[in-house]
């Protein structure tokens, strides 16, 4: 990332970053078992926690606390957004006619 510092580091590393965010708040509340060396009981959001906590360290180390604070509001914002989405749809009526089903 480091070579790409001043093109497409920082938009990457934040789309990323972003992604993994609104991915690990989506499938927090998803439980699964997985079967590696022992069954393993584990959330969505544990499984891509490393992958957030790597992206946010490269971000601070690459580009300072000031890109970083904006990645995390861009992360809120998405976040945000995401859910106002999930709570429209799941709220919205059904678009089934009634009478021509």
């Amino acid at each position: 990332m480091k070579r790409y510092r001043d093109s497409l580091g920082y938009p990457a590393l934040v789309t990323f970053y972003v992604a993994y965010i609104v991915a690990s708040n989506v499938l927090a509340p998803r439980i699964s078992e997985f079967n590696i060396f022992i069954p393993l009981v584990l959330s969505g959001g544990t499984i891509t926690f490393p992958f957030v906590a790597q992206l946010i360290d490269m971000i601070n180390e690459i580009y300072g606390k000031r890109m970083t604070y904006a990645a995390i509001f861009l992360a809120y914002t998405a976040n945000a957004m995401v859910s106002a989405f999930i709570f429209m749809v799941s709220t919205a009526p059904s678009s089934v006619a009634k009478g021509h089903e």
